[in-house]
């Protein structure tokens, strides 16, 4: 079952942040929504998790469920590493495979409370991806991490995504470009799709270098 919002409107109070507002997730296919911060990505994850409701239009869920990371953590922290990631999964054999490609295997019986800002990042993305259900639903992954751990954890979470449907939240035209199918951009408010980007990958370093250009200019003409 496609996921998708169908001319969706919302408003907050005076605020109108979505008009008429469209999106298709495609099935197992990773799909960036690039956009400045404020402009109502955060939104459009919240109607698809059901913690919003549409004042008008259509929001068509995923048919088991979905994985969630949100901008916050949202960690409980007088609880382990461990603990926190087995709320969502009884399989160890998972949590010790993700503990390793997130760099978390020494911390897993940590309290979360005691980790640093990056750890904690990483804690919460490695729960969203032992859920193990084929929708994610993540909200600037990346957040509190440094360039040299973004940059280990890009290849790895792209074989994580294999297979599920992804929507992937974003300012950063890198991230979206090493990870997606699909590059969104929307900006303004109420939101609007400025353009979209179909993506081959893997891309080599030379094509994700073109890409980025591409988009960077079409950020800069219309954001």
């Amino acid at each position: 079952m496609c996921i998708r919002l169908e001319k969706v409107d919302k408003a907050f109070g005076k605020e109108q942040v979505l008009q008429q507002f469209s999106l298709a997730l495609q099935n197992n296919q990773v799909t960036a929504l690039l956009g400045p911060s404020g402009c109502g990505k955060t939104t459009i994850l919240r109607l698809l998790c059901g913690l919003e409701k549409p004042d008008g239009g259509k929001v068509q869920r995923g048919e088991d469920g979905q994985s969630v990371l949100f901008q916050e953590n949202r960690l409980l922290e007088y609880d382990t590493v461990r603990e926190n990631w087995a709320l969502v999964t009884n399989d160890k054999k998972r949590m010790e495979e993700t503990a390793k490609q997130l760099a978390l295997t020494h911390l897993m019986d940590t309290l979360t409370g005691d980790l640093s800002g990056g750890e904690k990042r990483r804690v919460a993305l490695g729960r969203a991806l032992c859920d193990g259900r084929e929708t994610l639903l993540l909200d600037e992954p990346f957040t509190g991490l440094d360039t040299v751990r973004r940059e280990q954890l890009l290849p790895l979470l792209r074989k994580q995504f294999a297979g599920k449907t992804v929507l992937l939240i974003t300012h950063e035209v890198s991230e979206a470009v090493a990870l997606a199918d699909q590059v969104i951009l929307v900006a303004k408010r109420p939101l609007e799709q400025v353009a979209s980007f179909s993506l081959t990958q893997p891309l080599l370093a030379e094509e994700q270098e073109q890409i980025k250009q591409r988009i960077t200019r079409k950020m800069e003409c219309d954001f």
